[in-house]
């Protein structure tokens, strides 16, 4: 009984903190002064109320990837974090995020449409993409990891190869 009450509570917080994320989107600012560009990209998932969840922020100079196994041996949980503690070290580099940048036009935004369900609410799995922009709003989609559509598949196949890369770079040291 004690498993459920945890599971529930976590989703619950999930759900509250996104929906507070939701009411502090401010709009976006009149200034011309320079054109918005993305400075934070947050690629996410969840597996729902049990409790297996992760993330990877990329930034101009820095990759990191938390992740939450709440089963597993000892041994399984000392093997996850190994790996992990590799990409967590990761640095693209500046060609790695100028690509990135470039991804970002019209159509691509476009494809983040806003959360439109809440499927770790009811127990089912979700994967996602948070855009943090320079003018202090983001943007965010829902995807589906077999089929995430263009702009997005796009996008989610750039940070894995910049990903992949960085492991090679920080495994070889």
């Amino acid at each position: 009984m004690r498993r459920i009450s945890r599971n529930t509570h976590l989703a619950a917080v999930v759900c509250v903190a996104v929906s507070f994320t939701f009411a502090q989107q401010r709009p976006p600012s009149s200034s011309a002064s320079s054109p918005v560009h993305v400075v934070r990209i947050v690629v996410g998932y969840s597996s729902g109320l049990s409790g297996y969840y992760g993330e990877t922020t990329v930034k101009a100079r820095s990759m990191r990837s938390v992740s939450h196994y709440p089963k597993g041996s000892p041994a399984e949980v000392l093997e996850r974090q190994r790996i992990l503690s590799r990409a967590e070290k990761c640095s693209p580099t500046t060609n790695d995020w100028q690509g990135l940048q470039e991804l970002f036009d019209s159509r691509m935004l476009a494809a983040f449409t806003g959360r439109t369900s809440c499927p770790a609410c009811v127990d089912q799995p979700e994967n996602w993409v948070w855009l943090y922009l320079s003018d202090g709003t983001n943007k965010f989609v829902l995807y589906n990891p077999s089929n995430p559509g263009t702009e997005v598949g796009a996008l989610l196949k750039r940070i894995n190869a910049i990903s992949l890369e960085c492991i090679r770079r920080y495994s070889s040291k």
